[in-house]
């Protein structure tokens, strides 16, 4: 479900999909949701290279969508290869 406080927020180029980033004791989860059935698409699970969820500063898809990066306020940030379909 999506519950809890959202830290970011990013949609794909075709606007197909979006994603959320959650913070938890754990640190920053991000999961990939499709927007015309509303169900979870993909885990990515806890981005290790942010390690404090009070960081996240962005989001965002690459053009191409195969790519999702997300950054800090103290200079990390995480790429994530993935594949949309």
């Amino acid at each position: 479900s999506l519950t809890g406080g959202v830290l970011g927020l990013a949609f794909s180029p075709d606007n197909k999909y979006f994603a959320v980033a959650r913070g938890s004791a754990g640190g920053i989860s991000i999961r990939i949701w499709r927007i015309d059935s509303m169900k979870q698409f993909n885990d990515l699970g806890f981005i290790q290279q942010i390690p404090d969820a009070n960081q996240l500063n962005s989001m965002i898809f690459s053009t191409d969508g195969r790519y999702l990066a997300a950054a800090a306020s103290n200079a990390s940030f995480a790429l994530n290869s993935i594949t949309l379909s």
